[in-house]
């Protein structure tokens, strides 16, 4: 697609990605979607992580962990510094899992 195709193509809503899914916005201010930045990349919509400032497909769950994270940034005075997205937990020699967003804490 070229830019002027994906100029031509409206940037969808929170609402609309969030349509026909079990997630709800109730548990953070009325605004707070409203500072959410979409923007094209490939011809799918996406946004700029606020904790990593990595481009994030704008799926539901990303937009709830965006939410999340400005909240947990915005309000409770986190650091960028202390929250990983997508950080690989290592038990032994392999990687079991990864966890999609963790807190780190000081001892």
């Amino acid at each position: 697609m070229t830019k002027d195709k994906q100029k031509e193509k409206e940037l969808p809503t929170v609402e609309e990605i969030l349509r026909g899914t079990s997630h709800a916005l109730t548990i953070f201010k009325s605004d707070a979607s409203d500072s959410l930045e979409f923007f094209f990349k490939r011809g799918k919509p996406y946004l700029k992580c606020y904790a990593s400032g990595k481009d994030r497909p704008a799926k539901p769950e990303e937009i709830v962990r965006q939410l999340y994270l400005r909240m947990l940034m915005d309000d409770y005075g986190y650091p960028a510094e202390r929250i990983a997205i997508e950080k690989p937990v290592q038990f032994g020699s392999a990687v079991q899992r990864v966890l999609r967003t963790a807190l780190f804490c000081p001892l």
